[in-house]
């Protein structure tokens, strides 16, 4: 992801993907495809990742709903 403030740099955190994070300044095109070949190269492994961290966002949300 292209970071382009401070809400995408917290929904980075918060997904704990800031691995994959390109800041604008930082923004090169070696940079981008670097960032490119580590997503290809762990696709699968990302994914899974990102779906384990939705689940554990959905669970901790749905608990705390639950003491409302």
């Amino acid at each position: 992801m292209i970071s382009y403030g401070s809400k995408t740099d917290e929904l980075l955190k918060i997904l704990k993907c800031e691995d994959v994070l390109i800041r604008p300044e930082e923004l090169t095109l070696e940079k981008f495809q670097n960032v490119w070949n580590y997503l290809e190269s762990n696709y699968d492994s990302k994914k899974m990742k990102l779906e384990e961290r939705y689940n554990q966002i959905h669970q901790e949300l749905l608990t705390k709903l639950e003491t409302l």
